[in-house]
This record gives C-alpha cells, sequence and structure tokens, in this order.
C-alpha cells in the first residue's frame, strides 16, 4: 500500500503560465531520446539497472498477468516499490466499473483501463507514471485491447498496448477482428515505436523460428498471430517461459534494438505466471514533478506571532489610508512576512514509498527472486520447493506488514484523529477526481496541465453572458421598503472567525484560515475596521475580484471541458465579509416574505427531502383520484454562470438591496477575473463577464433572488430547489395540456428578458398516472419536442410515471452495495469498530437518502434493502462461514443495529415532529387535521383514507398512521432531543414502526 500524505496541501498563489513543465529533450540525443553515445542496443544481461539511473532516464516496461489485481494489492505494491516501472501492462485484471483504480495502484500512476463488463474476469490495463505525457488512443470495443500514446522527444511518440485473449476464443471471426485492429493501429502510427503485451495465450509457437510446434489450439489462431507480426514487422522479444513450460506473456516491438533487456521476475501472490520486465533505451519526455510548500503550523512559534500581531493591531488602527486596496494590501503584507518569518515550512514530495515494506521483507522478496531464477534455470525440484516455501513466507510477511499498518496508523488513530481514516479512504477513490485528458478545437487530446487548464478556461469564459444593455428589463415600482445599512460589530467577526475551519483551502490572497481562527482576538479588530470601511465605500480590494477556478467533474464523457463546472476559490477574508452581508440580507427577506414559497434551495428549515415531500405528495394526491399529471422537468444551461449582473442588480433594488449595499455587490461582481489551477499550473487570466461565483457564500442567495420571480409567469405548478425546476399540472382536457405549453412559452419569454437558457435537450416530460392509456401530449421548448421518460431523477431520487418505488431500490442498493464492496475491498485487515464506522457513514446515508419520501412498502423492496446491511454484517463481523438460518439476524443483534425499515419509520416520525412544530418550512394545515378530542391524548390526527397505494403509503397518509399509534407522552414531548430519546426507548415491534 502506497504512503499517502494526508496533510492539507495549501493552495499556490496562480502562477503564470509556463510551458517548462515539460523537460526538453537533451540534443545529444536521437530522435526517440537515446543518448547517441550509447545508442546501440545491449546485449541481454541479466545485472540489474540502476535504479536511480533508471528513474532519471529510459523507459522500464513490466507486463503482468494479475489473475486478480484486487487480491495482490500489498504484493504489487512491493513490486513498484523496488522495481520502479515506468509502465505497467496488465491483462486479467478482474476489475469493473465498480473498482477505483487507485485501490490497487499508488497515485502517481495514471491508469487506463478497459474492464470485461460481461463477468469479473478478463481486462487489461495499462499504468504510466504520471510524469510522462500521455492520452488514450484507442479502447477496443470487441477484443480486450487497450492503446496509450507516449510522447517522447523531437515530436516522436510510443504506442504502448495492453492484449490479453482468452483461451476460449479460437474462433475465426474474432481472431480476424483482433488482428485487423493492431493492424489499423500499428499502420495509424507507423511512426511512432509500438508496442504490444499481454497474455496472447499462444503456447504452440517457437517465436525465434516462427515454428508451430504444439497442439494447444487450431493452427489458424497461431497462423494468424505469427503473420501479422511478419506483416507488421513487429519481433517478439520474450524468450523465457513465463507460465510452467510454455511461453503465454508475450511482447511485441517494432524498435528491438530500441530494447535494452528482457528479463523474467517471479509471479505476484499465487499466480502462475511470471512478470515480464523490460528495459528499453528510450528516453521520454517528463513533466517536471509538482511540489507545493507546507506549512508546520505544530512548530510555529505561536507566542511570538500573538505578540507581533498585537503590536500591529494597534498600529494599523491608528494609521490612515487613503482606500480599501492599501488597507487590505497592508494586512496582506504584514499577514505574509509574519507566516514566512514565524511558522516552519516544507515542499511535498512526489516520491513513492511503502512504509510497511520494511528490510524484512525486501530482503524476502530478493531471495525469492533468486530462488526463482535458480529454479528456472536448474528446473530442479528441490530448487523448485524452495522457491515456492520463499514465495509463501513472502506473500504472508508483506500481507501481515500490510495490514498491522492499517491497524497501527489508521485504526488505531481512528478515534484521536479520524479525518487520517476518511483521508485514506478518499484517497483510494481519488479516481473521481482530477482532470482527464481534454479534447481541444484542433480534435486531439491534450495532457499537459498548462494546457488542459487553458482548455478549461477558454469553455469556462465561453458560457458568460454577453448582457444587453440596450433592453434592460424593470420590475416597476418596488413595493418593498430599503433593507438598514449594516453595522459591523467586531464581537460578530470574532465569532466568524473562531468558526473557520482551519485546513480550509486558501485563496489567492494567501491569508490562511488557520492563522485567521487561531488569532481571532486580533484579527477581529483589524477585520471589522477593513469590513466597514469595504461597506461604506461601497468598494472590495482587488484581490478579492481574482478566483482560483478548481474544475470539478459532473458526469459525462469526461475528456469533454463541458462537463466540468467551476468552483472559485476566493479570499477567505471576503467570504467572512460575506457571510454577514448574506446575514442581513436574508433577515430582510424573511421579515418581508420576498423569496418565493416554491423554492427549497439555500433556504434554513428547507431542504431536499422538505422539497421532495411536499412534490411527491401532490402528484400522489393526483393519482388517489384517478387523474393524470404531466411534469416537466426544466434544466438551465449554465445557470450560475450565465447571470447577467445589471438585471441581477436591478432585481435586488426592486427587491429592497439599496443604496451601499447594492454598489458593493455590484463591485463584488465586476471586473472580476479567473485562472483555472490545475496540478499545480495556472491558466491565463480571463475576465469574468457574467455569473455569481461558485464557491463564493454570496453566489446562491443572488442566484435565488434572480431567479425568485420566475413561478410568477406560470400559471401551473412549479419547483424550484436552486435551478433545478420541475413544472406539472393535472391533465383533465385538452385544454389543461394547451395551459402547460402555454407556460412553457411564457418561461421561453422569461427567459429572453433576463437573458437566462434553458437547455432543451436535457429537459423531460413524465406523465404520472395510472391509466393504461394515458393523454400523451408532445411539449415542445424553443422548437425542440421534449423527450419523454418513463423515470427520471430528480434531486437525487428516481421518481416513476407509477409512483412505485422498483426503479428507485434498485438503483440505491446498487450503489450501496458498490459501496460496501469498496470498503471491502480496502478494509478488510481493519478491526470491527472501523468497519462499521465506515459502514455506518458511507453505505448506509446512501440508503437512507431522503427515506421518509420513498420508503418501501412491499416486502420485496424492503428485503432488497435489508440484504445489504446483512451482507455488512457478515463483513464487520468478518463471519463469511456461518450459513445456519438466523445466522446473520445473531449478528446484527450482536452489532446492536436497528433494521433500516425501523430507522426509516423512526426518520419519518421525526420528520413529522419537525413539520408539526415548525422546525422545518413545510406547510401541513391541509394535510394534518386534528382527530377526536374525545380519544386519549390530544396530538392525534385525522387519518386520510385512500384505496391507491401510492397514495396510501406517502408521507402523510401513512405517517399519520404511526403517529397516532405513539404512545402520548411521547408526541407531548416539546423538544426533538427528547422525542428522538423516547423514539429509542420503543420495542422494534412497536405498531408505530410498522407498515
Amino acid at each position: 500500500m502506497a504512503h499517502y500524505n494526508f496533510k492539507k496541501i495549501t493552495v499556490v498563489p496562480p502562477a503564470k503560465a509556463s510551458t517548462s513543465s515539460i523537460l526538453d529533450a537533451s540534443a545529444d540525443c536521437n530522435p526517440f531520446g537515446i543518448p547517441k553515445a550509447t545508442s546501440s542496443p545491449k546485449s541481454n544481461t541479466r545485472n540489474p539497472v540502476n535504479r536511480k539511473e533508471h528513474q532519471r532516464n529510459n523507459i522500464r516496461i513490466i507486463c503482468i498477468n494479475f489473475q486478480s489485481i484486487k487480491n495482490k494489492v500489498a504484493e504489487l505494491q512491493v513490486l513498484i516499490d523496488s522495481t520502479n516501472p515506468d509502465i505497467i501492462v496488465g491483462c486479467e485484471t478482474w476489475t469493473n466499473q465498480t473498482m477505483f483504480s487507485s485501490e490497487f495502484l499508488p497515485d502517481n500512476y495514471e491508469v487506463k483501463r478497459r474492464d470485461r463488463g460481461t463477468d469479473d474476469h478478463g481486462g487489461v490495463l495499462i499504468a504510466t507514471k504520471k510524469d510522462l505525457i500521455t492520452s488514450k488512443i484507442h479502447v477496443s470495443e470487441e477484443a480486450e485491447l487497450l492503446s496509450v500514446k507516449i510522447d517522447l522527444p523531437r515530436q516522436r511518440s510510443m504506442i504502448v498496448t495492453a492484449f490479453y485473449r482468452p483461451p476460449n476464443r479460437t474462433d475465426d471471426l474474432y481472431i480476424q477482428s483482433t488482428v485487423r485492429e493492431i493492424t489499423e493501429l500499428r499502420n495509424q502510427h507507423k511512426s511512432s515505436v509500438f508496442v504490444i503485451g499481454g497474455d496472447f495465450n499462444l503456447p504452440d509457437i517457437q517465436w525465434p523460428n516462427r515454428l508451430i510446434t504444439g497442439h494447444s489450439y487450431p493452427s489458424h489462431v497461431n497462423n494468424q498471430f505469427i503473420n501479422m507480426a511478419d506483416d507488421l514487422s513487429l519481433t517478439q522479444i520474450v524468450d523465457f517461459h513465463t507460465r510452467k513450460e510454455q511461453t503465454l506473456d508475450l511482447l511485441f516491438t517494432s524498435h528491438p534494438s530500441l530494447v535494452d533487456k528482457c528479463k523474467c521476475l517471479p509471479p505476484l501472490g499465487k499466480s502462475d505466471h511470471d512478470i515480464v520486465l523490460t528495459d528499453t533505451l528510450i528516453t521520454p519526455q517528463r513533466c517536471k514533478p509538482i511540489r507545493r510548500k507546507i506549512y508546520m503550523w505544530n512548530k510555529a512559534d505561536m507566542d511570538s506571532i500573538k505578540q507581533e500581531l498585537k503590536e500591529y493591531k494597534h498600529t494599523f488602527m491608528d494609521q490612515d489610508f487613503t482606500d480599501i486596496d492599501s488597507m487590505w494590501n497592508n494586512i496582506k503584507t504584514f499577514t505574509q512576512d509574519l507566516i514566512e518569518k514565524k511558522v516552519p515550512s516544507k515542499m511535498t514530495s512526489n516520491k513513492f514509498t511503502n512504509p510497511w515494506a520494511n528490510r524484512q521483507i525486501a530482503r524476502l522478496s530478493q531471495q525469492k527472486r533468486r530462488a526463482h531464477r535458480r529454479a528456472k534455470k536448474t528446473k530442479c525440484q528441490k530448487d523448485w520447493e524452495r522457491y515456492k516455501t520463499l514465495q509463501s513466507q513472502a506473500q504472508r510477511e508483506v500481507r501481515q506488514a500490510h495490514d498491522k499498518y492499517m491497524e497501527d496508523i489508521i485504526s488505531g488513530n481512528m478515534q484521536e484523529n479520524p479525518k487520517r481514516f476518511w483521508s485514506y479512504l478518499k484517497s483510494r477513490k481519488q479516481d473521481t477526481t482530477g482532470v482527464a485528458p481534454l479534447k481541444h478545437s484542433d480534435g486531439f487530446l491534450h495532457n499537459d496541465a498548462f494546457t488542459k487548464a487553458e482548455i478549461l478556461n477558454s469553455q469556462f469564459h465561453s458560457v458568460y453572458t454577453r448582457e444587453d444593455l440596450s433592453q434592460v428589463p424593470s420590475k416597476g415600482a418596488s413595493p418593498y421598503p430599503s433593507m438598514p445599512d449594516i453595522k459591523i460589530d467586531s464581537r460578530g467577526v470574532h465569532k466568524l472567525l473562531k468558526g473557520l475551519k482551519p485546513h480550509k483551502a486558501t485563496g489567492p490572497d494567501m491569508v490562511p484560515a488557520r492563522l485567521l481562527k487561531d488569532f481571532a482576538d486580533e484579527f477581529s479588530t483589524i477585520l471589522t475596521r477593513l469590513f466597514q470601511s469595504s461597506l461604506d465605500g461601497s468598494r472590495i480590494p482587488s484581490d478579492w475580484r481574482k478566483a482560483a477556478i478548481v474544475p470539478i467533474y459532473k458526469k459525462g464523457d469526461k475528456h469533454k471541458a463541458s462537463n466540468y463546472r467551476p468552483v472559485s476559490l476566493t479570499s477567505i477574508s471576503c467570504k467572512l465579509l460575506e457571510h454577514i452581508i448574506h446575514s442581513n440580507i436574508m433577515d430582510h427577506y424573511k421579515h418581508l416574505d420576498i423569496l418565493t414559497d416554491k423554492q427549497h434551495g439555500f433556504r434554513s428549515k428547507r431542504s431536499c427531502e422538505t422539497q421532495l415531500i411536499l412534490t411527491i405528495q401532490e402528484l400522489a394526491s393526483t393519482l388517489s383520484v384517478g387523474e393524470q399529471v404531466d411534469v416537466i422537468l426544466l434544466d438551465f444551461s449554465k445557470a450560475f454562470d450565465k447571470v447577467p449582473h445589471t438585471r441581477l442588480l436591478n432585481k435586488l433594488e426592486y427587491y429592497g438591496v439599496r443604496g451601499n449595499i447594492n454598489y458593493w455587490i455590484s463591485d463584488f461582481l465586476t471586473s472580476r477575473t479567473q485562472q483555472v489551477v490545475l496540478e499545480g499550473t495556472a491558466s491565463s487570466t480571463a475576465d469574468v463577464l457574467s455569473g455569481v461565483p461558485q464557491g463564493t457564500v454570496l453566489g446562491p442567495l443572488l442566484f435565488l433572488s434572480f431567479i425568485n420571480d420566475m413561478p410568477e409567469v406560470t400559471t401551473s405548478d412549479i419547483r424550484l430547489f436552486a435551478d433545478d425546476s420541475l413544472l406539472y399540472r393535472r391533465i383533465t382536457s385538452t385544454r389543461d395540456s394547451d395551459t402547460l405549453q402555454q407556460d412553457l412559452a411564457a418561461l421561453e419569454k422569461w427567459e429572453t428578458t433576463w437573458q437566462m437558457a434553458f437547455n432543451p435537450e436535457k429537459c423531460t416530460v413524465i406523465h404520472v398516472t395510472n391509466r393504461r392509456k394515458p393523454r400523451i401530449t408532445k411539449y415542445q421548448l424553443h422548437g425542440h419536442t421534449l423527450e419523454r421518460e418513463e423515470s427520471s431523477k430528480y434531486l437525487g431520487i428516481t421518481i416513476s410515471q407509477d409512483l412505485k418505488w422498483n426503479i428507485h431500490v434498485n438503483n440505491v442498493t446498487s450503489k450501496a452495495n458498490r459501496s460496501l464492496g469498496f470498503i471491502r475491498r480496502n478494509l478488510r485487515g481493519c478491526r470491527p469498530s472501523v468497519k462499521e464506522a465506515a459502514y455506518n457513514a458511507i453505505v448506509r446515508p446512501t440508503l437512507e437518502y431522503a427515506a421518509s419520501v420513498w420508503d418501501p412498502y412491499t416486502n420485496q423492496q424492503i428485503t432488497s434493502i435489508e440484504r445489504v446491511q446483512r451482507r455488512a454484517a457478515r463483513f464487520v463481523t468478518n463471519n463469511y462461514r456461518d450459513y445456519i438460518p438466523g445466522a446473520v439476524t445473531g449478528m446484527i443483534e450482536h452489532l446492536g443495529w436497528e433494521s433500516l425499515a425501523t430507522r426509516r419509520a423512526k426518520s419519518r416520525l421525526t420528520m413529522m415532529f419537525k413539520i408539526t412544530h415548525g422546525l422545518v418550512d413545510i406547510p401541513h394545515e391541509q394535510h394534518l387535521v386534528a382527530g377526536d378530542r374525545r380519544t386519549r391524548g390530544n396530538n392525534k390526527f385525522r387519518e386520510i383514507a385512500t384505496s391507491k397505494d401510492a397514495y396510501k403509503y406517502s408521507f402523510y397518509p401513512r405517517t399519520i398512521r404511526q403517529w397516532n399509534k405513539l404512545p402520548p407522552d411521547i408526541t407531548a414531548i416539546p423538544s426533538l432531543e427528547g422525542f428522538k430519546a423516547m423514539l429509542d426507548r420503543l420495542p422494534a415491534d412497536h405498531p408505530a414502526f410498522t407498515i
């Protein structure tokens, strides 16, 4: 297992773009980067290449038949640590899409995979060191074939291909199509060094003389590959047996003179395939390692810092400043100088190490290799037995050392330092982070950091709105009074400072949260003066208009820049002032009830769950009377980035945000600049022409203000969660369908007026009904007929046209099982408490997200969900042997876990308590009608009668029935904590928890 640096790395200030991140090839090299003095091939030798010299220069390749990579992680880490390969070509990986490459390989490798897909066997991968400039150029649809391009000096390249032929694939069509595919790939890159490796399963061929001496496979199979090698001028360089007395693992190259040596290494774990290690004479282009400065606050002289800050505070408060920029620059300069003087620092290292791979393991590995080499040479049974003994001993030692490291470093410190544990798990899922090679307008994939940053910066800039200032609309005379001016209180600033997360990413100004938090007493006075001056003058420092953009992958093709969204890293000090302004504007909005009741995003007492409860309740009530609802899911195109500033400021003024605050927001939004920061490299600077910055505190509130009047233009029902919009209407006649279409036209007019944009291709229609023949209407937006779907995802849950939850339950159980598989693979050696914590934090929330909305009522769905927890119980207790009836139930009881059905019932009852006590903002007068007060207890509600399951088991009808079964002393409890505690005291079979 790799040693991961779990410390928070401070974000460096955006640097000027530079192409120097790629090392230039020496002029004393041939076109493939080979030094001219040593360009002739060396003879094969058993002497190992000097590891340090190899690390600086030539490409080393290892080819491995894994026979399940997930079962050999520790052994693979030791192999990588000892051989330091630049390229790993693997086959029979036995991986699938639920597995992350970072679970198996250290983070200094870029991994491309082609999983089989049909089962858990087969599969190929190519892992390249991240300092190589690579791109994936070919993935076969039929064969297990994957190719990667590696840049060499002088605009040359190397094509590395991984291939696996299953033993049962001998049919002519498969062989011919595979050979044709390899041939086309080679012909497309004639000037490149071509290397293809993997398990070809061709034991009958004697490659030195091209003779077929065996009969394991039909002759046409052998002849096809021999002819391919001859036609493409490829040389097979593996001249030793790789599996028993057979040579199955092959390596072909178009330039055999560039091969320094090819030798055999012992297999991984209990695999029966030897490893092929090949050293080449090729020197690639390499990127400079990215190094960042880390401040070691635990070694800082905190008392000295405090004293200097006290002295600076008095000097600052007595000083006169000409403008806000001079005031801020004074603070920033002093702060940065103070950190440099008083806080020790170090540079990050990209070196890969195995902290658990001790000298004993290294010694055993060497002994095993020597024994393997001797056994292959002598073919003596005694030598083979000695090798197998050392192989078993090495495997045992490696796995014990790996598990002990997990226990001591990760598990042992979980209570004291849980951040390290969760950082470890995050590092094992890092396939989801980063930016893949991106397509440019030239049609080619680019993988160097600067070019990717430029492509993303250009993409983010291209979506901005060029506001039409010739026809700025007006909302007319405002009925709202102006909000009062903001007066900054140092006590409030102090509270904000103490609430900062110390490891929060630092903005471009390089003033860290750690310093502001630890010395809140001193900074509260300084920042109070700065903030008040900023508000009074309606000006912000120029630094606060700069943003370092971090691209976040959304979904779709990872090679398209349009599938990434920008998140702004801005000044932490600016965010503190944004908090103050946000709080005051929101108080103004609440006091005058300005924000539409249809909006549940970014608002207190509202959430995805509250929005979904209201929406599903309305849809289900329509089904209960046999009617149809047409639901249109609307998708904004780059909504946050397209908000035009002048129109936004006019709306803010209409809502009473006027005077200095309006001018301050204007200064906050205009003249902004951005740079995409990626892999330690910054793009060029681009102007921000529109939008509310994502990642800022004020951004969401400004967006809510801008779209607040959107529901006013429709007569149909509309629901908003930030930019997620849902338009729906009961359809009883053609007139209702026409009205819904008219509402779509009204929204078209609204978006044109306010210069926003819907994406018609992503807008869909669901006809929610139980009718066998629903009324089908084709709705249009911008002339595009909206696609009709039987189910669609909204705010994380899948809504079906019959409001049944089969599809959603299948989705959440599949996702939960994938998450459970992830923690099983990565926490195998941990103690039960650590496994349980991971299950509670990673798996169970997937099964319980918004469960009060979709809580299933059929035995099949309930059982399907419970199976996930039962699998988790076996994992936590490490009991996969006991299959007698009731065994898993006993495990769950021993762990003290409630059934997930009981937990969902408690969740719904808790939500009902929040509704009745005003802890969430859900109107309930229509559904919660007081029951007969003559009965015992006065906290009962009238039950809702219906014969339709979709409505009967929706939130209100179902939860009211269960609420009424609660003892009166529980429903009368005034506090939420007390209510939850009393629920927990009820037995699991209490009637309130049953359907």
